[in-house]
C-alpha cells in the first residue's frame, strides 16, 4: 500500500515560495506565445500578414482601448486579456463572428465596438 502524502495546503498568493513578480512576468509571456500563435496560424491560413501584424501589436500592447477596427479577422485568440480593458473596438470585421470566452474575463465590463447587421 502507497504511503500517505501529506500535502502543504497553507500556501498563499503572499507565500514567499510563490513570487508574484515572477507569476505575472509568466502570465505575460504565456500571453505573448498564444497571440503570436494565433497570428501564425491566422497568416498561414491565408489573412492578411499586415492586418494580422496590427492586431497582434494592439494585443500585446494591451491598455485600457485595444482597436482591432478594420483588420478583416476571422477570429480572435483564445487569451484571457489583461485586466483593464475599458474599450474593445472590433468594428470594421464583417466576418468575425464569435469572441472567445475567456477573451474578456479580467475586464467583463468592457465596452465592445462592433458592427451589427
Amino acid at each position: 500500500m502507497p504511503e500517505k502524502i501529506d500535502f502543504n495546503t497553507s500556501l498563499t498568493w503572499d507565500s514567499p515560495l510563490i513570487n508574484n513578480e515572477l507569476l505575472a512576468e509568466t502570465m505575460a509571456d504565456i500571453f505573448q506565445i498564444e497571440v503570436e500563435q494565433w497570428a501564425q496560424r491566422e497568416i498561414s491560413n491565408g489573412a492578411d500578414a499586415a492586418d494580422i501584424e496590427k492586431a497582434t501589436r494592439a494585443l500585446l500592447q494591451g491598455g485600457h482601448e485595444i482597436n482591432l477596427a478594420g483588420l478583416d479577422l476571422t477570429s480572435l485568440p483564445n487569451v484571457i486579456l489583461p485586466s483593464g480593458v475599458l474599450r474593445l473596438d472590433l468594428s470594421g470585421n464583417p466576418q468575425l463572428a464569435t469572441i472567445p470566452v475567456r477573451f474578456l474575463s479580467q475586464s467583463p465590463d468592457a465596452l465592445i465596438v462592433s458592427d451589427v447587421s
